[in-house]
């Protein structure tokens, strides 16, 4: 009996003194959640003349599946001169910090992001091609 109560002890005491990945996953969920704009690095190539086009600025939208939820959808509108602009339904979903965007018109567009700083109004850093990215949280 007292074996038991130690080690449930001993397993409270580690639950407490090492925060999980979960917590901070739910602390990026937190942050990431909402609007944002700014320079997200998107391009097209043109299918007939292939030539590439990148976007004067970026708005992005996440929205959790449920409050403060790890996963959810949104969109992105990439904007580009000329007045034209991009809107891709997306999906997201952070796992062990990892931020994983999916496109939903073109799985060929998704992407993990890994080397990135987030916080309740900046989010920017580097795609896996190393590409940088810079946005801002709308107020």
């Amino acid at each position: 009996m007292m074996k038991r109560f130690i080690y449930s002890v001993l397993a409270g005491f580690m639950l407490c003194a090492f925060p999980s990945a979960c917590d901070e996953d739910q602390d990026l969920c937190i942050n990431l959640a909402g609007g944002w704009h700014g320079d997200f690095g998107a391009f097209y190539v043109d299918s007939i003349t292939s030539d590439t086009s990148y976007s004067t600025s970026t708005s992005i939208i996440f929205k959790p599946q449920y409050p403060n939820e790890k996963y959810g959808s949104g969109t992105q509108t990439d904007y580009y001169s000329g007045g034209k602009s991009v809107t891709s339904d997306i999906n997201w979903e952070i796992i062990y910090g990892r931020i994983y965007l999916k496109y939903r018109d073109d799985p060929s567009r998704d992407v993990r992001l890994t080397e990135y700083t987030l916080n309740d109004s900046a989010f920017f850093g580097y795609f896996p091609d190393d590409r940088q990215f810079d946005m801002h949280k709308d107020k």
